[in-house]
């Protein structure tokens, strides 16, 4: 009987190393490229300034990368899963500005600077991350309304070429309006922004396992489920859909539970280790983490397993 963690090799380590930094290269050109475009359309100074202050700090584009390589599984052509990519980044920025606020978590630093609201002021970090929560969506539909590769895929006709006008990839516009209606009814309100409800209203002291669990799963869960299900939404396939939302929900369960873990030395930190025994918690994370690298390994094994694996490594 194979274990879960499907044991992989140096070779694949190597694979999935060059993956993640071929997707980087290709993620900063995009990325630099539309910041660029915006900054020159006669933005305030305070909007240029504060936009792209939190995209700009780093961090691992983990959802990302797994949103893109989700469409590459499914074969959704470049333009639109680049796009998707940092569209992602754009709205992570976005509940993490929101987040850092004094009325809700009151984090003055993140990504080892200041927050955007100490940076800047309360009223600046509210609306830019308005304008990254909508700049998402701007992202999502640039491919279908772009002149340029309206023109270029006009001058394309291999089926693998991103020519979204040939018939094969008629599915793309459909599927674009279902990936839309997905994020922002399900994934963005019914569970990230009900999880901080949930998770700003409730005091921690009082929160039992279960309700933990909730509400890991709505803040941190569902986006990971929409990254690794993006693929198969705009592809149409729904079970493919639902298996892989299902496995991010439980990668990111466990995901906060390390999170809890590398917290557990921290003063007054209030997580679910505050109520469980480390051993408990710890079986509970290796069960998260199961389901969710099994359907991964289903679906991926070469890098949406492997990168899920290593991201879910709990550091001593």
């Amino acid at each position: 009987m194979l274990d879960y963690f499907f044991s992989y090799t140096i070779l694949q380590v190597m694979i999935l190393q060059d993956y993640i930094e071929s997707f980087k290269q290709r993620y900063n050109r995009k990325y630099l490229s539309f910041k660029e475009e915006f900054l020159s359309s006669g933005l305030s100074e305070i909007l240029t300034n504060s936009l792209f202050y939190t995209p700009d700090s780093g961090g691992k584009l983990l959802r990302s990368i797994f949103a893109f390589r989700s469409c590459e599984i499914f074969e959704v052509p470049y333009e639109i899963s680049e796009n998707l990519a940092i569209a992602l980044e754009l709205f992570q920025s976005f509940t993490l500005i929101h987040d850092d606020l004094p009325s809700l978590d009151n984090d003055d630093f993140r990504r080892g600077k200041a927050s955007l609201h100490r940076a800047f002021d309360t009223p600046t970090a509210i609306l830019t991350g308005d304008a990254l929560s909508l700049l998402t969506f701007t992202l999502f539909t640039k491919p279908f309304i772009s002149k340029e590769f309206s023109r270029k895929l006009k001058k394309s006709t291999k089926p693998n070429s991103s020519n979204l006008n040939h018939p094969i990839f008629s599915r793309w516009y459909s599927g674009i309006i279902d990936l839309i209606h997905f994020f922002s009814s399900d994934v963005a309100v019914k569970e990230l922004i009900d999880g901080q409800i949930l998770d700003t209203l409730n005091s921690k002291n009082n929160l039992d396992i279960e309700s933990y669990i909730k509400i890991y799963e709505k803040k941190t869960g569902s986006l990971f489920g929409f990254s690794f299900a993006a693929g198969a939404i705009l592809a149409k396939n729904q079970y493919a859909k639902e298996k892989l939302y299902s496995a991010g929900l439980a990668f990111g369960i466990a995901f906060q539970i390390m999170d809890d873990f590398q917290d557990i030395n921290k003063e007054n930190e209030t997580n679910l280790l505050c109520i469980l025994e480390k051993q408990n918690a710890q079986k509970l994370f290796n069960s998260y983490k199961k389901k969710a690298l099994t359907t991964l390994h289903e679906f991926d094994p070469e890098i949406l397993y492997s990168l899920a694996d290593e991201t879910l490594k709990i550091k001593k």
